[in-house]
């Protein structure tokens, strides 16, 4: 079963590609989608483009079962907060456009709650989500930050979220949630 995590942003989106089987998980494939380069800040539709492009081609690539999303929080910062609300949009149109069922196909989790699953404590930083990732993924520990960036771990955190939620709603409706 795949299972597809998106940290949405609008200058740079996380994502991973979980397979999970009854052996455990493997990492298919995991990283960012840059929207802005350096100092060259293309203006937001070319962004938003381009982050339907790639999320539409990760969704024609991957398939996957379920896509977990983290969920909008609420900003000090209107202006960044509308610009996230659009890229979120957008990766959803991208979802909606591309797979079938997708409303049924989506998890949206709370960040409080990923960072739970990740570490134990819904207060964690981003370090210890850092950390909590690659205890759960021993194939990444030899990565760094700096390799991998924090996008990517949240959008790994949010792939394993998405599929311990799914499993625990199954479960709770006698279904078959896990692989």
């Amino acid at each position: 079963m795949i299972i597809l995590g998106i940290d949405p942003g609008s200058q740079r989106t996380g994502f991973a590609v979980l397979e999970s089987s009854k052996s455990g998980f493997e990492v298919r494939e995991v990283g960012v989608i840059e929207l802005v380069s350096g100092r060259h800040r293309p203006p937001l539709g070319s962004r938003l483009e381009k982050l339907f492009d790639e999320i539409s081609a990760l969704t024609e690539r991957w398939n996957p079962r379920w896509i977990g999303f983290e969920k909008a929080v609420s900003f000090r910062n209107v202006a960044s907060a509308f610009q996230l609300s659009e890229a979120r949009g957008v990766v959803r149109l991208a979802l909606h456009r591309g797979l079938d069922q997708a409303e049924e196909r989506i998890v949206e989790i709370s960040p409080t709650r990923i960072k739970k699953f990740a570490t134990g404590s819904g207060a964690a930083e981003k370090s210890a989500v850092v950390k909590g990732v690659a205890l759960r993924f021993p194939g990444l520990s030899r990565l760094t930050v700096e390799a991998l960036p924090y996008d990517a771990y949240d959008a790994l955190a949010i792939a394993y979220s998405a599929w311990l939620e799914k499993g625990r709603l199954a479960r709770i409706h006698g279904l078959s949630g896990r692989a």
